[in-house]
């Protein structure tokens, strides 16, 4: 899902895809060549964007968003959120709290393809 998040960015004029950051490596090499963007670690690009696209599993979520709250730095994040409700409600309130915008993706719920099934 990461890969279709980078896509969509690099084709929006009215955004930059400043760069990749992937535990995995290699993986993160082939996007950023496919991309023709930079690959970070994940704190050094927490310091040069202003909006950050979560695309890892699920269990690791929480983390992730947390440290983008931690930066402010506003975060789309794929569905599910969380697997904890709990946590879901603490990471909202944590990100009001910082005046961080979270917004979880629901993309395929508007594919035409989707829809028919």
């Amino acid at each position: 899902m990461g890969r279709n998040h980078a896509r969509v960015y690099r084709e929006l004029a009215e955004s930059e895809l400043v760069g990749i950051a992937d535990a995995d490596v290699s993986a993160a090499a082939a996007a950023a060549t496919e991309f023709d963007t930079s690959i970070f670690e994940p704190a050094e690009l927490l310091d040069a964007v202003d909006a950050v696209s979560v695309a890892v599993l699920t269990s690791a979520h929480a983390p992730v968003v947390r440290d983008c709250i931690d930066a402010g730095v506003d975060v789309l994040v794929e569905k599910p959120f969380v697997a904890d409700p709990q946590v879901g409600r603490e990471l909202a309130a944590a990100a009001e709290d910082a005046g961080v915008t979270i917004q979880v993706g629901h993309v395929e719920r508007f594919n035409p393809a989707v829809r028919t099934l």
